[in-house]
């Protein structure tokens, strides 16, 4: 891989993070808005089922959980300076 292309996956791959990142926090508000509602407990965690208690239809509950994991995964990542 030459410098150039190195750089556009890294670029590609930052984009996908913010993109993973925004919606991760959709999940979790939506966790957290049910949970206050009482329609979750408070130890429930981000899945595909509880977004969808939450009031997320199963195609959003899907993308967002989807888009959770991601960032998570991103998150274990070392950090590259």
């Amino acid at each position: 891989m030459t410098g150039k292309s190195a750089g556009v996956v890294l670029y590609s791959l930052s984009g996908t993070t913010r993109a993973s990142a925004k919606d991760a926090r959709k999940a979790n508000d939506f966790l957290a808005k049910a949970k206050k509602e009482g329609k979750l407990k408070s130890e429930d965690k981000v899945t595909e089922e509880n977004l969808r208690i939450a009031g997320a239809s199963a195609p959003v509950a899907k993308e967002l959980y989807t888009a959770y994991q991601v960032n998570r995964a991103f998150q274990s990542l070392p950090q590259i300076v």
